[in-house]
């Protein structure tokens, strides 16, 4: 399953590109991350690895999260295990005082999540677009 995603976030670059790089703080603004632990030492970057805990209705899941490639204002390569395995790109770009993410990200979905590949597509995005109105909400409180 393929997902492709644009997304601008009413702060500054500098704000969103250093929040979104911390896999650590996924809790703090995506609603199904329940946990994020380091696996590595900081500093973060290529290689960073948290053990990860999301939590869905009637399941919780835990897998490795991994930051695969950093460039720092630009660009994030991240990948997780788990029954949903899958890559996600982020491409950063500042425009104004905002920042316009391009995401796209593909998920191995199978069994039964397979079948229903188009209707949890819909809902992922629905999902990601409400987890970055968090996010902006967030660091427009200067948190």
């Amino acid at each position: 399953m393929i997902i492709e995603l644009q997304q601008v976030v009413a702060q500054p670059l500098t704000d969103v590109f250093p929040v979104l790089a911390d896999i650590g703080r996924r809790p703090e603004w995506v609603k199904p991350a329940v946990e994020r632990t380091p696996l590595t030492a900081d500093p973060v970057g290529p290689g960073s690895t948290y053990r990860a805990i999301d939590e869905y209705p009637g399941r919780r899941v835990e897998f490795v999260h991994e930051l695969r490639a950093f460039e720092h204002g630009r660009l994030l390569e991240e990948s997780w295990t788990g029954p949903m395995a899958g890559t996600m790109v982020t491409r950063f770009t500042a425009v104004d005082d905002s920042t316009e993410l391009a995401i796209s990200m593909e998920i191995n979905a199978s069994g039964t999540a397979k079948i229903l590949a188009p209707l949890m597509k819909r809902w992922l995005v629905r999902a990601l677009r409400k987890d970055f109105v968090r996010l902006e909400s967030m660091l427009a409180a200067g948190k």
